[in-house]
């Protein structure tokens, strides 16, 4: 199955090695659009080992389709991990160490993931303390790991990327409150402050189909999330995309994980906050925040989302691997 050497050279060019299970999860699909199918600037895109073991067990796969999504092309078959195994075991391109499989010569990939998962468990550990209190915090509707963190593939220097669900038409405040929170533990990345602080680069209002940034890259982002809490909203946000992610990725496999919900506090700040007044504070919010937001390659600014990835690898891989395939 030649898909299954190109879903590991995929992940080859981002230095790392999968699972058997990731590989099912990450199964690309044997056509011309899964590199880049004239999608703009790709943002961090991957996942998480434990996230990966509980779509093992199908807990919801992209059957689960939400119907008022665009729909993919057909999934067809899913293709069954002994299946899978066996093509593993027995192709000369593939090795296997530790429980990872790569490329033939890449066995460094292996034990570079398995020190990378001592820094990564110290994060995990940093945002389980951290995320779930965004739940008291107005127009936040769910909060998940993205990134390396994500993906297990952590450095000693990596940030720790933050995918951000808020209310529709309340954008902007969500990342007003979440910015100032991070500020305030002194845990928010910016300029030189990077290793272990959070990354607040992607807002996305509830609901929200993505009609842009359609691509590879991102397709196994959201397929990768790793929710802390709102994990039903985070859930169905992925059922509303799982159509054109599923032009990418054969059998992308998603979860509903159970979360920490909304706290009455959030409902009495939004209260509060509701109405003209909201309505009116997100249009100032919106005015001093754009003002200070320079036009990049890689940077979304719409009213239900806002993707601050001017400098991501995305496409430099996707190019790579369009190169490659």
């Amino acid at each position: 199955m030649r898909e299954i050497i190109k879903t590991i050279k995929y992940f080859d060019l981002q230095d790392h090695c999968l699972t058997l299970v990731e590989i099912s999860k990450y199964f690309l699909r044997d056509n011309d659009c899964g590199a880049s199918a004239g999608a703009p600037a790709g943002s961090a895109a991957h996942a998480d080992s434990a996230a990966v073991a509980g779509s093992a067990a199908h807990v919801s796969s992209a059957a689960h389709a939400d119907s008022t999504a665009p729909a993919g092309p057909a999934a067809g078959a899913e293709i069954p991990l002994s299946e899978i195994l066996n093509f593993l075991e027995t192709s000369p391109e593939i090795s296997t160490e530790y429980g990872f499989y790569f490329l033939k010569g890449r066995e460094d990939l292996a034990r570079q993931r398995l020190e990378n998962n001592f820094f990564a468990a110290k994060r995990f550990k940093r945002a389980k303390k951290y995320l779930p209190f965004l739940r008291h915090m107005p127009f936040i509707r769910g909060a998940a790991l993205s990134g390396s963190e994500a993906m297990g593939n952590s450095r000693p220097d990596s940030d720790i990327d933050l995918f951000i669900l808020a209310k529709k038409n309340r954008v902007w405040l969500a990342r007003l409150f979440a910015t100032a929170y991070f500020q305030i533990l002194g845990m928010r990345r910016h300029g030189k402050k990077i290793s272990d602080r959070f990354c607040l680069n992607h807002y996305v209002g509830e609901g929200k189909y993505l009609d842009k940034d359609q691509n590879l890259y991102t397709a196994v982002e959201y397929v990768s999330l790793i929710p802390y809490f709102g994990g039903r909203a985070i859930f169905e946000f992925q059922k509303r995309n799982i159509g054109w992610i599923r032009n990418y990725l054969r059998q992308p496999h998603i979860c509903y994980c159970e979360t920490a919900e909304h706290s009455i506090f959030q409902k009495i700040f939004e209260f509060l906050l509701g109405g003209f007044i909201g309505s009116a504070l997100e249009r100032l919010a919106r005015f001093f925040e754009k003002a200070r937001i320079r036009s990049l390659p890689g940077i979304i600014i719409e009213e239900d989302e806002l993707s601050f990835h001017p400098q991501s690898k995305g496409q430099q891989v996707l190019r790579r691997f369009a190169g490659e395939s």
